[in-house]
């Protein structure tokens, strides 16, 4: 919903799963079909790229959580967008920039000299003390 009025493109990204992966909760358990008719209930779901790579196990999947996140950063890095957005769980935010996310938090980044995220701000989501304000 965030960015359904803007002209970006969207793209499901292996690399960019949850850390965790022994966890079931951890694991998308849609195929193809049954995810391209989930995101076709959202705005501009049907813009989604990478379903089928995002879904399915490669030859050249990373073998592990640190090698996924290294190819997340190279993901990123090879973008040709100055701005990108990464939306992901919070193990991922944190292991990619040291801060421990909340829910719908935001965090600004750039590449450091050391090519690692820097935290320039932090952007809380609006939340009242016994959860978000959407539930």
């Amino acid at each position: 919903h965030a960015f359904k009025y803007e002209e970006v493109p969207f793209l499901l990204c292996r690399c960019a799963r949850e850390l965790g992966w022994g966890c079931g909760e951890n694991t998308i358990h849609l195929d193809a079909f049954q995810m391209k008719r989930m995101l076709g209930n959202l705005p501009r779901g049907n813009e989604v790229h990478g379903i089928e790579q995002a879904l399915y196990e490669a030859a050249d999947d990373p073998v592990d959580e640190l090698a996924s996140l290294e190819q997340l950063k190279v993901t990123l890095a090879k973008r040709p967008e100055s701005v990108v957005a990464v939306v992901c769980h919070f193990g991922v935010i944190n292991a990619l920039t040291g801060s421990r996310a909340a829910n719908g938090d935001v965090f600004e980044c750039y590449w450091g000299p050391d090519n690692e995220l820097k935290v320039l701000s932090r952007h809380r989501a609006p939340v009242e003390e016994e959860g978000c304000v959407c539930s």
